[in-house]
């Protein structure tokens, strides 16, 4: 692989070895830098070793596991409104004309 100067390898180098080791994390080299570029200028000098891959991971599936239950619990506050919201069975009143009943439709069309 040509860089154009040692300097320029050496960043190469350096790029290509933390690439690797996402990809040995079994992540997204893309997903992962894309994140780690973009906090690491805001991110606090003693706390830089919550952006390794290992820890990224970690912290993203923690991210994952707290949105999967904040839907679980937005679904499951949904059911109960659908459930409070349903009519029961014994509170719906029918006004249905029966034959013979001075309501019934058969009755009016003769």
């Amino acid at each position: 692989m040509f860089a154009g100067s040692d300097a320029g390898g050496e960043t190469l180098a350096n790029a290509m070895s933390v690439i690797k080791t996402t990809k040995l994390s079994g992540l997204n080299p893309q997903a992962y830098l894309a994140d780690v570029l973009g906090r690491i200028a805001d991110h606090i000098n003693p706390r830089l070793d919550e952006l390794l891959p290992w820890n990224w991971a970690a912290e993203q599936n923690q991210k994952v596991k707290a949105a999967q239950a904040g839907r679980l619990r937005k679904v499951g506050m949904l059911r109960r409104m659908k459930r409070l919201d349903r009519p029961s069975i014994t509170s719906i009143k029918l006004n249905l004309p029966f034959p013979g009943s001075s309501h019934c439709l058969a009755d009016d069309a003769s």
